[in-house]
């Protein structure tokens, strides 16, 4: 199974390709876009319009890349710019309407969580 992995992040949008071997994954690609959702209006708690335009264009260019290869699923995920943003459902709604992609906004604790466990995996603790 080869699945596509989107991260929605404050500064930059995330893509990783990977697909599973016996019991992990071979990383097929890994990229990133930089959006800057925060840039115009998140001192306010809002996504600024301009930058709900960088995140699409952004999403768009991943899922050309994501074309290129032979998903099965993709998976998005979404974390405190959008979690925090008295408009992040929005965003999150527009992103289904205009790419049918379903983003789970994660908790600050789950996001904790896999920041650790992705740190602890990485460097040696």
């Amino acid at each position: 199974m080869t699945l596509a992995i989107l991260d929605f992040g404050t500064n930059t949008f995330n893509l990783l390709i990977a697909v599973r071997k016996d019991r992990s994954f071979e990383i097929l690609h890994a990229s990133k876009q930089p959006v800057k959702l925060g840039r115009g209006g998140i001192q306010m708690n809002r996504i600024a319009p301009d930058a709900f335009e960088r995140g699409f264009i952004a999403i768009q260019n991943h899922l050309e890349t994501i074309r290129e290869y032979d998903v099965d699923e993709i998976r998005a995920f979404a974390t405190s710019a959008i979690r925090n943003a008295t408009n992040g459902n929005q965003f999150v709604d527009a992103v289904k309407q205009r790419f049918g992609i379903r983003v789970r906004v994660i908790p600050g604790d789950r996001e904790a969580e896999l920041i650790y466990k992705g740190v602890r995996q990485a460097v040696p603790l």
